[in-house]
C-alpha cells in the first residue's frame, strides 16, 4: 500500500485517490490492523490525521463505528428487519447463503419488499 500511496502520476487527481487511502487506512488502524508503529505508512497516518478535512471525516467514521452496535442490536432484537430484493436474494441462494436467509425467515428478522411495501 506504501507504494501505491507515494505513487506521483503524470497527471489526474491525486488528491482524490490519497482520500481514498485515508479513509482505508484509518479503518485499518481503527481496528488493530494497521501500519507497524514506525513505517513510513504510519508516519503517514499521523501526518494526515492533524489535517482539519481529514479529521473531519476520521470523527465521522468514529461516530458512525458507535452507532453500529445499536443498529445491530436492533436487527437482533426484531426492531429492524433486514429487507433482501429480488436480485440480492437470487445472488444469495447462488453464492450459497441460503443458510442466511433461512433462520432470518424463521426469526422474522427478514422482509421482503412485495407485498407489504
Amino acid at each position: 500500500m506504501a507504494t501505491i500511496i507515494f505513487y506521483k502520476p503524470k497527471r489526474g487527481s491525486r488528491l482524490f485517490r490519497m482520500a481514498g487511502y485515508c479513509r482505508l487506512l484509518n479503518r485499518s488502524v481503527h481496528y488493530g490492523s494497521g501500519p507497524p508503529p514506525g513505517s513510513p505508512l504510519a508516519r503517514w497516518h499521523e501526518r494526515i490525521r492533524e489535517r482539519r478535512s481529514v479529521a473531519v471525516t476520521f470523527a465521522q467514521f468514529d461516530a458512525a463505528v458507535e452507532r453500529r452496535a445499536a443498529a445491530s442490536e436492533a436487527y437482533t432484537m426484531g426492531e429492524r428487519r433486514r429487507e433482501y430484493r429480488d436480485h440480492r436474494l437470487e445472488w444469495m441462494v447462488k453464492s450459497g447463503g441460503i443458510e442466511v436467509v433461512l433462520p432470518g425467515l424463521r426469526d422474522g428478522n427478514v422482509r421482503f419488499p412485495w407485498p407489504n411495501e
